[in-house]
């Protein structure tokens, strides 16, 4: 079982359960996500637990539109916002270790087009300074706006050649979400 993104441990007030006590698991987190919900921590959520037969349990908790009163269910589907980048980390390792991309080479080597406002992309942005969010690459060039088509590298460089780093590459931890499309850009690229 694994829990993505908790910014903390719930409390331990329930009783114990052990390994195989799916029921126990499931009033665990019934009563923690109940809890939660109450608590205002979040307003709903959808859950499975599955192993290699299929899914064990799945349940819906609180809403998934509060505003509208529209209940979360076991089938409520989720934009799936941060945790693409899980998956895509997991990619570029992947790729790595298939012997297609060394996460230590200048992001440059593989997306050569790329421009900036300054001129061409320092040879200090690698992949791992795109994957540790030390590239120093503006946040978002998106303006917080969902953005759900592919960018070719070509598009990229289009909308980077506007944009200045905000900081020296490799020196401060900046959160950007131009980091990962990047990474995406690579590896698209690499595997085609």
């Amino acid at each position: 079982l694994l829990f993505v993104g908790c910014e903390r441990l719930p409390d331990w007030n329930h009783k114990p359960f052990y390994a195989g006590d799916m029921q126990g698991v499931q009033d665990y987190l019934s009563d923690t996500f109940e809890t939660s919900i109450k608590n205002r921590d979040f307003s709903g959520l959808s859950i499975a637990i599955f192993n290699d037969q299929g899914i064990i349990w799945s349940q819906g908790f609180g809403y998934a539109n509060k505003e509208a009163s529209i209940k979360a269910s076991a089938d409520t589907t989720y934009r799936a916002g941060q945790l693409g980048v899980l998956f895509l980390a997991a990619s570029v390792f992947k790729a790595q270790s298939l012997g297609y991309l060394d996460i230590n080479r200048p992001v440059i080597d593989y997306l050569p087009e790329l421009r900036l406002r300054s001129g061409v992309v320092p040879r200090s942005i690698t992949i791992h300074s795109l994957l540790s969010q030390h590239s120093g690459l503006p946040k978002d060039i998106w303006n917080g706006a969902w953005y759900t088509d592919s960018v070719s590298p070509l598009e990229l460089s289009t909308l980077l050649s506007n944009e200045y780093l905000v900081c020296t590459p490799n020196t401060e931890y900046v959160p950007s979400n131009l980091s990962f499309v990047l990474i995406q850009a690579i590896i698209e690229r690499l595997t085609q």
